[in-house]
């Protein structure tokens, strides 16, 4: 069953703030494979992770009016057994790979801000594949899915860019043809209405209008 529930725990490494990251690093030991589970430093940063969830949960520390603004500060411990138990060190090799997978949507934005005949995914889609197959969670299999699967769509857009930027050049090559084939055959026409003459000598068209008559007559050799 896909996974589409997300929870956010925000915060940072500091006092109190460290709330929303605790909270979120319990929670991944325990719904590990029925939602996906991000810490973030800013509100902002779920604007990436959004894409094929339907459901959003979010823990953030805050300053109010109760026990809790008495509460001693919790730290959290960087040294110790605790930080070397196996799920911590899955735990950072997890962030890892979500920074990664955060600077190839940066990469993905980047191409996607140029013109839609300069997109080439395919750096970028190996680096997503390669990435996706050293990850564990599926949660972050399916994100990646996601992005793989956006960028056929992408593809699909470009080709049909392609598609349009080479007929309008072929209607732009017609075309011109075209004007220098009526070009010609206007200087043909043009040609045709001159009169022609061997010689020197002044022509003035002639003042008899007779069938059979010439129309132009030699004034002056």
């Amino acid at each position: 069953m896909p996974v589409d529930t997300l929870f956010v725990g925000i915060g940072s490494d500091h006092g109190d703030d460290c709330v929303g990251w605790l909270v979120a690093d319990e929670l991944n030991r325990r719904v590990a494979g029925r939602a996906f589970v991000r810490r973030a430093k800013a509100p902002l940063n779920l604007l990436e992770w959004l894409e094929g969830m339907r459901c959003l949960a979010v823990c953030d520390a805050c300053v109010g009016s109760g026990a809790i603004v008495d509460r001693p500060v919790v730290r959290r411990q960087g040294h110790g057994p605790a930080a070397k138990r196996p799920e911590a060190v899955a735990s950072k090799q997890l962030d890892a790979q979500l920074e990664e997978l955060d600077r190839l949507d940066a990469r993905f934005r980047s191409i996607l801000d140029q013109d839609p005949l300069e997109w080439d995914f395919t750096q970028l889609e190996s680096d997503y594949r390669g990435l996706r197959a050293e990850i564990d969670s599926s949660n972050v299999q399916q994100m990646i899915d996601v992005r793989l699967a956006r960028m056929v769509n992408y593809r699909k857009t470009r080709a049909e860019h392609e598609e349009y930027a080479r007929l309008s050049e072929e209607t732009m090559r017609r075309d011109a043809e075209l004007a220098e084939i009526q070009r010609r055959h206007e200087a043909q026409l043009t040609a045709l209405r001159q009169p022609r003459f061997d010689g020197a000598g002044i022509i003035d068209r002639a003042a008899l209008n007779r069938k059979g008559a010439p129309q132009y007559v030699l004034l002056a050799p």
